[in-house]
């Protein structure tokens, strides 16, 4: 079931780069959106984002009980 739906949702992942360079929320980041390396998935770039997710939850913040 899992795996049926992270199939229909995972090929939408990867965004059109001209759109992106037009969104207007996400100009502000100029060309550092645009590295290629950013858009590939692997298990380097999964594993890090997974450790730096885990960080930002973990770490208690100002609002937090």
């Amino acid at each position: 079931m899992l795996a049926g739906h992270a199939a229909k949702i995972l090929p939408q992942v990867p965004a059109d780069p001209e759109s992106i360079r037009h969104n207007r929320y996400l100009a502000h980041f100029g060309t550092l959106l645009h590295h290629p390396n950013l858009w590939h998935l692997n298990r380097h770039s999964v594993a890090g984002g997974v450790a730096i997710g885990l960080f930002a939850g973990l770490v208690p913040g100002p609002f937090r009980c």
